[in-house]
């Protein structure tokens, strides 16, 4: 051991010797023992560790007698002897740019420089046996493995076609790395390889790949991923974390795995593996899925609805953390068991109906676990509207508690029974309230509608009805499109009479013209009795104090009717559909 010191102490020595007289020799500034192996830091900023075996430092903290220098390191030198070293060797050293390894080593990994931010220099003595580096880049000394890459390494990244294996940690947090190319036949891509690449957006991984590890592409700035044929194995997480990725496809000749053209699943679909979190708008779940792992959609926050799986048979612990957008859930009564805090507080209001008997909480005893109920959150509570069916015991006082929450408890109605109205939906309750009072009816006995244009006939049949049906005086019909037979016949001569509105001509009504937002809040207004509204403030462009209906739309926002379709923008003459109508009216009149 003292003689490689020494030796080492010649060779500074040497070099000094042979330099021109202006230059200055590198002088120590501190030195030590620690754990067998002897350790200098000169002003240089250079490390050199001698001695021989594992070089072990874990456990000693900011107790290791280098720490008051560990921000003037750039350079670490491990001499020939060095067997291994501690994964928290070199994170130590905040500005550390380039490590040397001797040829003695026998086990490295991309753990061992994990918080090698400022790394650029990354050599092997060629000597070595197990490993070397090309280009600062470590690798196993077949180059069948890369071990790891500086992440000071930036750009798009060439795989050599002699690498079959990406390391376990080999790309993690680069922050540089854009692209990835493969030359090879690259078969596995092991546990966190690219985990926060956060500017990896596109990716086109090799035919040849059969394994993807845990966590392999967490948190990059995927857009899209393709599986190839061959894969095997997607370990958990792979592609959780992506807030850019918009679809997971595969190949369709894989045998393990599939996609429903967004989401990643299991061959025959039974196994919905990850949502894509950047996947906007209303997802339907394929009827063969019976599970999904905990994380599948979390922080999928521009899901707006989601249609579970008629075959779901359990919902696991926080489903839908940060789904903000989703409004809620229908469970399938297949469902038997749920997990604990399926949303959380951030979620906001939810709406949650139950199809069948109440489903446990697999987490103690039924419904006793504090910890278990569903609808909390461990940093508080919120609000859910909850409907269950009227006839099933199983929803007693005590279940129906023990589920947690701030949640209003509400019978299911028949309501359910229309495939195009689902709870969650923002026009549920309005349409709820318009078939319990006999507003309306479905189109059929399954559907509602709630997307086609209402007709006049139809504004001014709900308007009446919600009214409460009041009787007219007059006994003839103007207008030659009204005849007694029609549904609407009351209904019109009721608005007439009481000016609510009028016929399109003298002898017409225009029953079946379509009706805009202008119209049915105007409508909406006069059956009100005229109420001049409390301000004058009017945000939209559109709506000028000459039009007829200035007055209706002000009044229409300053009682929460309506608003504007977007700030500055009311969109008068944007036909009302059936769903629109309805939550007018129930904003009105309930």
């Amino acid at each position: 051991m003292k003689k490689r010191f020494l030796a080492w102490v010649l060779v500074l020595c040497l070099l000094v010797s042979a330099l021109p007289f202006q230059a200055r020799a590198a002088s120590v500034i501190a030195s030590g023992k620690l754990n067998g192996f002897t350790w200098v830091i000169d002003d240089s900023g250079t490390m050199i560790v001698v001695g021989t075996g594992k070089f072990t430092t874990e456990g000693s903290g900011s107790q290791l007698p280098w720490h008051a220098y560990k921000s003037q390191v750039n350079k670490v030198v491990l001499d020939d002897g060095v067997t291994s070293f501690d994964t928290t060797f070199l994170s130590a050293f905040e500005n550390l740019t380039d490590v040397s390894l001797p040829a003695s080593l026998t086990e490295v990994g991309a753990s061992h420089f994990v918080d090698c931010n400022k790394l650029n220099y990354l050599t092997v003595d060629f000597q070595n046996p197990n490993f070397f580096s090309l280009n600062n880049v470590l690798y196993t000394k077949d180059q069948s493995t890369l071990i790891y890459c500086p992440k000071s390494i930036g750009g798009t990244y060439t795989i050599p076609a002699e690498v079959k294996t990406i390391g376990r940690h080999a790309f993690s947090g680069n922050k540089n790395l854009t692209g990835v190319k493969f030359q090879g036949k690259v078969t596995k891509i092991e546990d966190r390889a690219f985990y926060e690449c956060i500017y990896l957006t596109q990716i086109t991984l090799p035919e040849s790949l059969e394994t993807i590890g845990a966590s392999a592409f967490e948190g990059t700035g995927l857009t899209g991923i393709t599986i190839p044929r061959k894969v095997k194995t997607i370990g958990g997480y792979a592609f959780d974390c992506c807030d850019k990725l918009g679809s997971i496809q595969v190949d369709k000749n894989n045998a393990n795995f599939s996609s429903d053209g967004i989401a990643l699943h299991n061959k025959d679909k039974t196994k919905l593996i990850q949502y894509p979190r950047n996947c906007v708008g209303i997802y339907k779940m394929p009827d063969t899925v019976v599970e999904f792992p905990s994380h599948a959609f979390w922080y999928c926050s521009k899901l707006a609805g989601l249609t579970l799986s008629k075959n779901l048979k359990s919902i696991p612990d926080k489903a839908f953390k940060g789904c903000n957008l989703l409004r809620g859930l229908e469970i399938p009564y297949t469902v038997s068991t749920i997990g604990k805090e399926i949303f959380d507080e951030e979620s906001g209001h939810k709406t949650v109906t139950f199809i069948g008997s109440a489903p446990a909480i697999p987490h103690g005893a039924p419904f006793h676990d504090p910890n278990g109920t569903i609808f909390t959150e461990e940093k508080g509570q919120f609000f859910v509207s909850a409907y269950y069916p009227a006839g099933d015991k199983s929803w007693s006082a005590a279940t129906r508690k023990a589920y947690g929450g701030y949640s209003d408890w509400r019978t299911r109605n028949a309501i359910t029974d229309f495939g195009d109205v689902l709870t969650y939906e923002w026009y549920f309750e309005p349409i709820l309230w318009a078939v319990d009072n006999g507003i309306t009816a479905g189109t059929s006995a399954t559907t509602f509608s709630p997307g086609n244009t209402c007709l006049r006939a139809q504004v001014i049949t709900f308007l009446w009805r919600a009214a409460g049906e009041p009787r007219n005086f007059w006994t003839r019909s103007p207008f030659v499109d009204v005849k007694r037979t029609d549904y609407f016949y009351d209904a019109v001569i009721w608005a007439v009479e009481n000016k609510i509105t009028s016929g399109t001509t003298a002898t017409t009504f225009g029953a079946s013209l379509s009706c805009n937002r202008a119209q049915v809040v105007t409508f909406l207004w006069r059956a009100a009795g005229c109420p001049t509204p409390k301000s004058t403030n009017n945000p939209f462009k559109d709506v000028k104090n000459t039009d007829y209906f200035y007055e209706p739309v002000l009044w229409a926002v300053e009682n929460g009717v309506t608003a504007g379709i977007d700030a500055t923008h009311f969109g008068p003459n944007q036909n009302c559909n059936r769903a629109q109508v309805v939550t007018f009216l129930y904003r009105v009149f309930k």
